[in-house]
């Protein structure tokens, strides 16, 4: 069953929140100033006004999408976020209301047409 989860403090908690997610699941993140992360899981990921991921480290990429399987869909909704790369993912990733900051990587790579993933900026 889908569950609920909030994620506050910064640092790697996001990263953490993540980790324990499984497909189906919603993290709703407070403000802060978050490590950048990885997501291969078809969950929502809530970046609540002041949330930020990536701002202070040097990297292009704070947000890495890659091996969302092709039943999943990984959302990404409001926040701001310093770099996005999408990757080797057959599932369908959303990224909305997000504002996309400094070298921006949306990007998608794949063996064969049909297991590309579905990218919308809206």
């Amino acid at each position: 069953m889908a569950q609920a989860t909030i994620v506050s403090g910064g640092g790697a908690a996001l990263q953490n929140a993540i980790n324990a997610a499984v497909a189906g699941d919603e993290l709703d993140v407070q403000p802060g100033t978050y490590t950048p992360v990885t997501c291969g899981k078809g969950i929502r990921i809530t970046l609540r006004s002041g949330a930020e991921v990536g701002a202070l480290f040097s990297t292009t990429v704070a947000l890495l999408i890659a091996g969302v399987p092709a039943t999943q869909t990984c959302v990404l909704a409001g926040g701001r976020v310093f770099g996005i790369s999408v990757t080797q993912s057959s599932g369908t990733v959303v990224i909305d209301q997000t504002a996309v900051e400094f070298a921006t990587k949306l990007r998608s790579t794949g063996s064969h047409a049909t297991r590309a993933p579905v990218c919308r900026m809206l």
